[in-house]
């Protein structure tokens, strides 16, 4: 697969237009149904074989470049892999910065894990230390110490024997792994088989001139907490870690669903002996698919997001007039039903996923499922469609935190620092406005059809009162962050019964949102406010984060609490609209290659190429309802 993966962010806002409008052009019925068929006939279009929607993600840092090639030496294959090798880390020297280190978004500061990740990378790869990218990033490494704080590339030191006495490990992280009653799932499903493989010795030694000597790394460990991963089997018991494997591997030979979760698990599956030849051989496989070719060289996806995506296109065609007897849309929720997972009877984040369901995939799903069942039922949900969708809410109720809020996977069954309040980066299963949000907006569908779907969806209305900030705003999580995040519980909150609270937080949080609209109508926001704590406009609008938001305040206007903000947000939301117009180019689609999505803030940031796409087109479809009367 070919990818131009360093567009422009703002390429976008000089490309041809679908038509020649201004930014401010007055907005009509058909106008608008122009711009919307186009969409249209791209969308269904683009709809795959198996009715999803989806393309890979594409990631801002190398870092999952480096963890294919630490795998390939771990299965002894460098040799075998030698041009993907060289590939992959073609990549990750067009992210080296002028101090020498590499960062893990473009503009971005140079990260030590990373710099110290692509180092050893480079080493396996057979690069010279003496090469000018390594001779940089070597500096860069002495120079800020990066071999004290590792960050993210400490178990891959514990993994390559890179670090002598590599039986030492973060207490807590050994802690988390050892409460076998706690599924957290992206904690557990990486830090279990690298825990095993350590526990196990296992690990894997860098020879020759793949052993980074220069660097002096190979004494470090966390002194100040040592804690014996010797201990790690008496707790758990080598045949409890095999028979958790078993049960939790994909038939497709992935964990939990992307590239970060499975290479640590295809690691601990090669030291299992014959019995996981096969599926090492299919897991391995299936990673390659994600690896896509770029003008620098090769990229290592984390994966797709089908489900996620699937949903997000269909919320966007039904916002465009499609109806429950399309074709395109009845393959679709074919595809979604064949995703639930028998377990739980939630949904996961993509195809791949068969055993650990998200909140909002799940939210998002039932939503839109429940939306076509109307369709078709004339305002009824039959009897076999609810009981199927009530799976589904079951879950997700059942694992509602304490506070009202919704995390991403699980319950809050783990007590640590409060990593949300930090935003240091890091995401556990802590309450975040975002899926609640998500989920609220579910629950006000479903919400009569049992008592306990009644008081969960209350309450998380409460949580979304308490979170909102002085300034009007939430904070986002898995999307940049502070724009999304206010328009998504704007929406929630339109949706549910008026109060003098509701009001106050509506009035704060569209305030908040109108004062960011920038001058061509469109809206945006950097990585940065995750960093500031405030929101941080990028150079130019992006399309992808208007349609983001123009899609949840519309939504908003649609409800009763929301119907009294018209004539206040009307003049606003024209603006956007007409600023989608006319950037949207003649293939119906808009090719904004801003980083809209969130691996975990600070960190990483992503590009959900479909999502991208279909909530421009959902704003169209939903304008077109709203003021093109």
């Amino acid at each position: 697969m070919k990818m131009n993966f360093k567009k422009s962010a703002v390429m976008f806002a000089t490309s041809l237009s679908l038509f020649a409008q201004s930014a401010h052009a007055t907005l009509n019925g058909a106008l608008l149904d122009d711009h919307v068929k186009i969409g249209m006939t791209a969308l269904t279009s683009a709809q795959t074989d198996d009715g999803s929607w989806t393309r890979l993600i594409l990631s801002s840092s190398s870092m999952y470049n480096m963890n294919m090639i630490m795998l390939y030496e771990f299965l002894n294959r460098t040799e075998e892999k030698k041009d993907t090798i060289q590939k992959l880390m073609n990549f990750a020297w067009d992210q080296q910065n002028p101090d020498g280190g590499i960062n893990n978004f473009p503009g971005g500061a140079s990260n030590a894990g990373m710099s110290l990740l692509v180092y050893v990378g480079g080493k396996i790869a057979g690069l010279s230390e003496d090469s000018p990218h390594m001779l940089a990033l070597e500096k860069y490494i002495r120079d800020s110490k990066a071999v004290d704080h590792p960050g993210q590339a400490l178990p891959y030191m514990m993994l390559f024997r890179l670090n002598t006495d590599y039986a030492c490990a973060n207490s807590m992280t050994e802690d988390l792994v050892m409460k076998m009653n706690a599924d957290l799932p992206w904690i557990k499903v990486i830090l279990f088989p690298l825990m095993h493989v350590l526990s196990t010795g296992q690990t894997h030694e860098l020879k020759g001139d793949k052993f980074p000597s220069r660097l002096k790394i190979a004494g470090f460990c966390p002194t100040h907490l040592p804690h014996p991963l010797q201990t790690l089997n008496i707790h758990l018991g080598e045949n409890s870690f095999w028979s958790w494997m078993d049960a939790h591997m994909n038939t497709d030979g992935t964990l939990f669903d992307y590239t970060p979760s499975t290479v640590p698990a295809l690691m601990a599956l090669a030291t299992g002996g014959e019995k996981y030849k096969d599926i090492l051989e299919t897991g391995l496989k299936t990673l390659e698919s994600f690896q896509v070719e770029v003008p620098s060289g090769l990229y290592q996806s984390a994966g797709e997001a089908s489900i996620g995506e699937t949903d997000a296109t269909l919320m966007a065609m039904l916002e465009m007039g499609a109806t429950d007897q399309d074709p395109t849309m009845q393959k679709a929720e074919k595809f979604l039903y064949s995703r639930q997972q028998t377990e739980t009877g939630a949904f996961g984040f993509s195809k791949h996923n068969q055993h650990f369901p998200d909140t909002d995939d799940t939210g998002n799903t039932v939503y839109v499922l429940e939306k076509l069942a109307k369709m078709r039922g004339n305002g009824v949900v039959d009897a076999q469609t609810k009981e199927t969708l009530e799976k589904a809410v079951d879950w997700l109720v059942s694992v509602q935190y304490k506070d009202g809020g919704f995390g991403t996977w699980d319950k809050d069954i783990l007590t640590v620092t409060d990593i949300a309040a930090e935003r240091t980066g890091i995401v556990l299963s802590e309450s975040i406005p975002e899926h609640t949000s998500r989920i609220v907006m579910m629950l006000t569908e479903v919400k009569d059809w049992k008592p306990e779907y009644q008081t969960s969806y209350q309450r998380a209305i409460d949580f979304l009162l308490k979170r909102q900030l002085k300034d009007g705003s939430y904070e986002g999580t898995w999307f940049v962050d502070y724009l999304f995040g206010t328009a998504m519980a704007l929406n929630a909150l339109g949706h549910s019964p008026d109060s003098p609270a509701i009001e106050r937080t509506l009035d704060l949080g569209i305030n908040f949102i109108l004062s960011h609209q920038a001058a061509d109508g469109g809206f945006s926001e950097s990585p940065q406010s995750f960093v500031d704590k405030k929101s941080i406009p990028l150079g130019a609008s992006s399309p992808a984060q208007t349609g983001l938001i123009l899609n949840q305040l519309m939504g908003m206007l649609e409800s009763d609490n929301g119907k009294k903000y018209l004539s206040q947000v009307q003049p606003a939301v024209e603006k956007a609209v007409s600023f989608l117009l006319s950037t949207q180019q003649a293939d119906g689609m808009w090719h904004d290659c801003t980083w809209t999505g969130v691996t975990f803030p600070k960190l990483e940031y992503l590009i959900y190429p479909t999502v991208q796409e279909v909530e421009p087109l959902g704003a169209l479809g939903l304008s077109r309802k709203l003021f093109a009367q």
